[in-house]
């Protein structure tokens, strides 16, 4: 047996390459796909009000567009995408993120071909069905909360009961998938990222020189100079700000959730050791308390705010001496007699 010398080694690398798809460096990093997959998901809050906005300004003329919201974007989003995949080959946000979609088989960029039909019922119809189906979703939860299941009910009530159960497991099967197959193009497993794609038939790849300069006529957002620049800041707001609110909403469900948990309160009172008490630090006694001016609490030794009395000793305290005490200790602090919250009495005097 021959060895094979560095040049065939490399070949034979490079054909390996070919077979398995596409180079590493053509694949857009999954943080740009999920910024494009942002800004698709902006547009239609975004779109939805400018409708209300046209609505409330002129009720008569355009009060249709709050009412039709949902059918003016899927068209306005059919003719958008329609565009951009004809001339570009790729949806808006991937053009503006600087992908475009190739056909898997063929790995052709000019004409995407009967993959062009599916690439926008997967991008329009699909996400305007969805929020269909949401909606029906709500509708029937419900009508049929207070409803309890009867035998002899009609089958319309029966199929919308079934709705009702696999339209949930249906959502978390696809949103699992997607998670899978988002960490399997991460790890370099897959060349697509998301069902859609895979069922679109084509991959995303990055725009090169040569891609830009056979464009007819190149996107704004392409071009150089201030204008361009400017439009892309415009158009990337909504997907930042989108994300920002993302993030935001889930630092302080984090927060809530830590703070409220088991493991929060045990950390908290880690926190208070090593604490120095406030004053006085060895309670009084009851002869010490007597003596006391009448006024005075016998916990802060400070005239009393919010008179309150503990009916099982007769004592009378501040409010947030007395309750702070009877929580942590359960007695009374100057006789030692079992207490509760429930012993507190406010002690409310007419002005004089």
């Amino acid at each position: 047996f021959r060895m094979a010398s560095p040049s065939s080694s490399s070949a034979l690398t490079g054909a390996h390459t070919a077979k398995m798809g596409v180079e590493k460096g053509d694949l857009p990093s999954l943080f740009d796909v999920l910024a494009q997959e942002s800004l698709t998901t902006s547009l239609k809050p975004a779109a939805n009000f400018l409708f209300k906005v046209l609505a409330r300004m002129n009720p008569e003329r355009w009060g249709g567009c709050s009412r039709w919201s949902e059918e003016l974007f899927a068209l306005f989003d059919l003719l958008l995408q329609h565009h951009y995949l004809k001339n570009y080959g790729s949806s808006f946000s991937e053009n503006f993120y600087g992908m475009k979609r190739v056909i898997m088989t063929s790995h052709r960029f000019s004409s995407l071909g009967g993959t062009r039909l599916r690439s926008i019922l997967l991008l329009v119809a699909w996400p305007y069905f969805k929020g269909k189906l949401e909606a029906l979703h709500e509708r029937i939860t419900e009508q049929l909360q207070y409803l309890r299941p009867n035998v002899d009910e009609p089958v319309s009530l029966k199929l919308k009961r079934i709705f009702l159960k696999l339209w949930p497991w249906l959502k978390t099967i696809f949103s699992a998938l997607g998670f899978l197959m988002q960490l399997s193009y991460a790890m370099n497993w897959s060349s697509t990222h998301s069902p859609a794609q895979w069922m679109s038939g084509t991959q995303l790849h990055r725009l090169t020189p040569q891609d830009l300069a056979s464009f007819q006529m190149q996107p704004l957002h392409h071009a150089a100079g201030i204008l361009p620049r400017l439009w892309r800041f415009v158009v990337s707001i909504p997907g930042v700000l989108s994300r920002l609110f993302g993030y935001s909403l889930f630092l302080l469900q984090f927060i809530d959730l830590f703070y409220n948990s088991d493991l929060g309160a045990q950390l908290a009172k880690k926190t208070d050791i090593g604490r120095v008490p406030k004053a006085p630090h060895k309670l009084l006694s009851e002869e010490e308390v007597m003596s006391l001016e009448t006024s005075k609490c016998p916990i802060c030794l400070c005239k009393r705010v919010n008179d309150t009395a503990l009916t099982c000793s007769g004592y009378v305290f501040c409010f947030a001496c007395i309750d702070t005490y009877v929580k942590s200790e359960s007695r009374c602090p100057v006789t030692g007699l079992p207490a509760s919250p429930a012993s507190l009495v406010r002690i409310f005097t007419a002005p004089s």
